[in-house]
Protein backbone atom coordinates (compact mmCIF):
# COMPACT_ATOMS: atom_id res chain seq x y z
CA UNK A 1 0.00 0.00 0.00
CA UNK A 2 0.95 3.41 -0.66
CA UNK A 3 0.70 6.81 1.44
CA UNK A 4 1.43 9.94 0.23
CA UNK A 5 1.89 13.43 2.09
CA UNK A 6 3.33 16.70 1.40
CA UNK A 7 4.45 19.87 2.32
CA UNK A 8 3.16 23.33 0.60
CA UNK A 9 5.88 26.86 0.78
CA UNK A 10 4.10 29.80 -0.10
CA UNK A 11 2.99 33.00 1.23
CA UNK A 12 0.17 35.10 2.19
CA UNK A 13 0.11 37.01 -1.39
CA UNK A 14 0.54 33.53 -3.14
CA UNK A 15 4.01 34.78 -4.90
CA UNK A 16 5.97 31.17 -5.39
CA UNK A 17 5.64 29.63 -8.43
CA UNK A 18 7.71 27.06 -10.36
CA UNK A 19 10.00 29.67 -11.96
CA UNK A 20 10.00 31.85 -8.53
CA UNK A 21 10.46 28.95 -6.55
CA UNK A 22 12.68 27.46 -3.49
CA UNK A 23 16.40 27.62 -4.50
CA UNK A 24 17.79 23.90 -5.29
CA UNK A 25 20.57 25.75 -3.33
CA UNK A 26 18.31 25.69 -0.21
CA UNK A 27 15.80 22.86 -1.33
CA UNK A 28 18.40 19.82 -0.54
CA UNK A 29 18.81 20.42 2.90
CA UNK A 30 15.53 20.76 3.47
CA UNK A 31 15.26 17.42 2.23
CA UNK A 32 17.93 16.06 3.29
CA UNK A 33 16.97 17.05 7.01
CA UNK A 34 13.23 16.06 6.57
CA UNK A 35 14.48 12.48 5.40
CA UNK A 36 16.20 12.18 8.60
CA UNK A 37 13.62 13.72 11.12
CA UNK A 38 10.94 10.83 9.21
CA UNK A 39 13.04 7.74 8.53
CA UNK A 40 12.31 4.96 10.68
CA UNK A 41 15.65 2.74 9.83
CA UNK A 42 18.70 3.68 8.30
CA UNK A 43 18.13 3.37 4.31
CA UNK A 44 14.44 3.21 3.85
CA UNK A 45 12.53 4.32 1.37
CA UNK A 46 10.47 7.87 0.78
CA UNK A 47 10.02 8.98 -2.96
CA UNK A 48 9.67 12.88 -4.22
CA UNK A 49 7.24 11.90 -6.44
CA UNK A 50 6.23 15.39 -7.47
CA UNK A 51 6.94 19.01 -7.58
CA UNK A 52 3.43 21.29 -7.83
CA UNK A 53 4.69 25.09 -9.18
CA UNK A 54 1.18 26.67 -8.72
CA UNK A 55 1.53 26.93 -5.24
CA UNK A 56 5.23 25.18 -4.70
CA UNK A 57 4.13 22.38 -3.13
CA UNK A 58 6.21 18.88 -2.69
CA UNK A 59 4.70 15.75 -2.78
CA UNK A 60 6.08 12.42 -1.16
CA UNK A 61 5.21 8.93 -1.65
CA UNK A 62 6.06 5.70 0.84
CA UNK A 63 4.95 2.03 1.48
CA UNK A 64 5.95 2.48 5.31
CA UNK A 65 2.60 3.65 7.24
CA UNK A 66 5.21 4.48 9.96
CA UNK A 67 6.85 7.45 7.81
CA UNK A 68 3.63 9.04 7.49
CA UNK A 69 3.21 8.75 11.08
CA UNK A 70 6.21 10.24 11.87
CA UNK A 71 6.11 13.27 8.50
CA UNK A 72 2.70 14.32 11.31
CA UNK A 73 4.44 13.97 14.85
CA UNK A 74 7.15 16.13 13.29
CA UNK A 75 5.53 18.52 11.70
CA UNK A 76 3.16 19.28 14.86
CA UNK A 77 6.23 18.95 17.28
CA UNK A 78 7.95 21.82 15.24
CA UNK A 79 4.58 23.73 15.36
CA UNK A 80 3.60 23.48 18.31
CA UNK A 81 7.11 23.00 20.45
CA UNK A 82 10.17 25.08 21.67
CA UNK A 83 13.25 24.03 20.23
CA UNK A 84 14.43 22.37 23.65
CA UNK A 85 11.77 19.67 23.54
CA UNK A 86 12.62 18.81 20.39
CA UNK A 87 14.61 15.86 18.89
CA UNK A 88 17.98 16.08 17.31
CA UNK A 89 16.41 15.33 13.82
CA UNK A 90 13.46 17.72 14.31
CA UNK A 91 15.78 20.95 15.89
CA UNK A 92 18.02 20.40 12.13
CA UNK A 93 14.99 20.27 10.28
CA UNK A 94 13.45 23.08 11.95
CA UNK A 95 16.70 25.27 11.86
CA UNK A 96 16.71 24.47 7.92
CA UNK A 97 13.00 25.55 7.73
CA UNK A 98 13.85 28.87 9.42
CA UNK A 99 16.32 29.53 6.74
CA UNK A 100 14.19 28.65 4.23
CA UNK A 101 11.03 30.72 5.18
CA UNK A 102 12.94 33.59 6.55
CA UNK A 103 9.99 35.25 8.36
CA UNK A 104 8.61 35.82 4.70
CA UNK A 105 6.81 32.22 3.72
CA UNK A 106 4.89 29.33 5.51
CA UNK A 107 4.76 25.50 5.89
CA UNK A 108 2.00 23.98 5.66
CA UNK A 109 2.28 19.92 5.92
CA UNK A 110 -0.44 18.06 4.75
CA UNK A 111 -1.66 13.97 5.12
CA UNK A 112 -2.18 11.56 2.72
CA UNK A 113 -5.75 12.26 2.61
CA UNK A 114 -4.69 16.20 2.46
CA UNK A 115 -5.89 17.17 5.67
CA UNK A 116 -3.74 20.00 6.83
CA UNK A 117 -1.38 18.72 9.69
CA UNK A 118 0.19 21.21 10.76
CA UNK A 119 1.26 25.59 9.45
CA UNK A 120 4.55 26.51 9.80
CA UNK A 121 5.41 30.42 10.03
CA UNK A 122 7.08 31.96 12.22
CA UNK A 123 10.08 29.73 14.50
CA UNK A 124 11.54 33.19 16.35
CA UNK A 125 8.05 33.07 18.22
CA UNK A 126 8.35 31.88 21.76
CA UNK A 127 5.91 29.39 22.01
CA UNK A 128 3.56 28.15 25.25
CA UNK A 129 3.42 24.67 24.95
CA UNK A 130 0.65 22.15 26.91
CA UNK A 131 0.91 18.69 24.40
CA UNK A 132 3.61 17.15 22.16
CA UNK A 133 3.40 13.68 20.33
CA UNK A 134 5.77 10.69 20.43
CA UNK A 135 5.78 7.28 19.32
CA UNK A 136 5.64 3.89 21.76
CA UNK A 137 5.66 0.42 21.53
CA UNK A 138 3.49 -1.98 23.92
CA UNK A 139 2.52 -5.38 24.27
CA UNK A 140 -1.04 -7.12 25.05
CA UNK A 141 -4.60 -8.75 24.15
CA UNK A 142 -7.16 -6.85 22.81
CA UNK A 143 -10.14 -6.67 25.29
CA UNK A 144 -12.27 -4.32 23.24
CA UNK A 145 -13.41 -3.05 20.16
CA UNK A 146 -15.97 -0.72 19.44
CA UNK A 147 -17.29 2.66 18.08
CA UNK A 148 -19.69 5.65 19.49
CA UNK A 149 -21.82 4.85 16.09
CA UNK A 150 -21.98 2.32 13.53
CA UNK A 151 -21.02 4.97 11.04
CA UNK A 152 -17.82 6.59 12.86
CA UNK A 153 -15.21 6.58 10.59
CA UNK A 154 -12.70 6.04 13.85
CA UNK A 155 -13.04 2.89 15.74
CA UNK A 156 -11.05 2.68 19.36
CA UNK A 157 -9.86 -0.61 21.02
CA UNK A 158 -8.94 -1.64 24.53
CA UNK A 159 -5.22 -3.07 25.73
CA UNK A 160 -5.16 -5.08 28.63
CA UNK A 161 -3.04 -3.09 30.88
CA UNK A 162 -3.18 -0.24 29.01
CA UNK A 163 -4.70 2.87 30.62
CA UNK A 164 -6.55 4.62 27.48
CA UNK A 165 -8.42 4.08 24.19
CA UNK A 166 -6.42 3.67 20.90
CA UNK A 167 -8.13 5.04 18.12
CA UNK A 168 -7.80 2.72 14.93
CA UNK A 169 -8.75 3.24 11.08
CA UNK A 170 -11.11 0.85 9.18
CA UNK A 171 -7.89 -1.06 7.45
CA UNK A 172 -6.60 -2.26 11.10
CA UNK A 173 -10.23 -2.69 12.37
CA UNK A 174 -10.67 -5.34 10.27
CA UNK A 175 -6.95 -6.73 10.41
CA UNK A 176 -7.81 -6.96 14.15
CA UNK A 177 -10.98 -8.78 14.53
CA UNK A 178 -9.07 -12.20 14.43
CA UNK A 179 -6.89 -11.46 17.30
CA UNK A 180 -9.98 -10.22 19.75
CA UNK A 181 -9.76 -11.69 23.41
CA UNK A 182 -6.91 -14.20 22.35
CA UNK A 183 -3.38 -13.27 20.60
CA UNK A 184 -0.81 -11.49 22.29
CA UNK A 185 0.19 -8.67 20.62
CA UNK A 186 3.45 -5.75 19.93
CA UNK A 187 1.37 -2.50 18.66
CA UNK A 188 2.86 0.44 18.08
CA UNK A 189 1.31 3.63 18.58
CA UNK A 190 1.23 7.53 18.50
CA UNK A 191 0.37 9.10 21.52
CA UNK A 192 -0.53 12.67 22.38
CA UNK A 193 0.76 13.80 26.08
CA UNK A 194 0.46 16.31 28.56
CA UNK A 195 3.58 18.72 29.09
CA UNK A 196 2.82 19.51 32.86
CA UNK A 197 1.72 16.45 33.94
CA UNK A 198 3.30 13.92 31.09
CA UNK A 199 -0.04 11.87 30.96
CA UNK A 200 -1.08 9.95 28.09
CA UNK A 201 -4.47 12.43 26.20
CA UNK A 202 -4.90 10.45 22.81
CA UNK A 203 -3.34 7.48 21.38
CA UNK A 204 -3.60 6.10 17.81
CA UNK A 205 -2.29 2.98 16.47
CA UNK A 206 0.22 3.10 13.68
CA UNK A 207 0.38 -0.82 13.42
CA UNK A 208 0.73 -4.87 14.71
CA UNK A 209 2.33 -7.78 14.70
CA UNK A 210 1.71 -10.89 16.44
CA UNK A 211 3.58 -11.81 19.19
CA UNK A 212 5.30 -15.45 18.34
CA UNK A 213 3.98 -18.30 20.23
CA UNK A 214 6.76 -20.51 20.66
CA UNK A 215 8.46 -21.66 23.92
CA UNK A 216 10.49 -19.94 26.07
CA UNK A 217 13.48 -21.61 25.36
CA UNK A 218 12.07 -21.41 21.23
CA UNK A 219 12.37 -17.79 21.53
CA UNK A 220 15.65 -17.40 23.04
CA UNK A 221 17.66 -19.60 20.49
CA UNK A 222 15.99 -17.09 17.73
CA UNK A 223 17.14 -14.54 19.58
CA UNK A 224 20.58 -15.69 19.84
CA UNK A 225 22.57 -13.62 22.04
CA UNK A 226 21.03 -13.52 25.57
CA UNK A 227 21.14 -10.31 28.02
CA UNK A 228 22.07 -12.69 31.56
CA UNK A 229 20.73 -9.94 34.11
CA UNK A 230 17.71 -9.56 31.44
CA UNK A 231 16.54 -13.10 32.05
CA UNK A 232 17.44 -13.61 35.65
CA UNK A 233 14.53 -15.03 37.34
CA UNK A 234 12.23 -14.89 34.77
CA UNK A 235 9.61 -17.45 33.92
CA UNK A 236 7.87 -16.82 30.76
CA UNK A 237 8.66 -15.01 27.35
CA UNK A 238 6.43 -12.48 28.20
CA UNK A 239 8.11 -11.92 31.77
CA UNK A 240 11.13 -10.89 28.97
CA UNK A 241 8.75 -8.42 26.83
CA UNK A 242 7.45 -6.91 29.93
CA UNK A 243 11.37 -6.13 30.80
CA UNK A 244 11.90 -4.94 27.52
CA UNK A 245 9.31 -2.60 26.94
CA UNK A 246 5.97 -3.23 28.98
CA UNK A 247 3.23 -1.07 29.31
CA UNK A 248 4.23 1.95 31.27
CA UNK A 249 6.36 4.95 30.42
Amino acid sequence: MEYKFSIQIDDEKHTLSSINGISIKYLWELLRDLYKSVDIEEESKITLSAIRGNCYALDFTTEEQAHLERFKIVHKNIEELPSQHLTLEEKAYSKTLKKILGGQYYLRAYDNEKNIIATIKDLNKEKSITTYYTTKTIYGIVSEIGSKSLSSEKKHICIDGFPNNIKISKDIDLRLKQYYGSQKLMLKIKIKKSVEHNRILEAEMIDFNEVSKNSLSENLKEIGYVDIKLVEGVKTFDDIINRLYGNSD
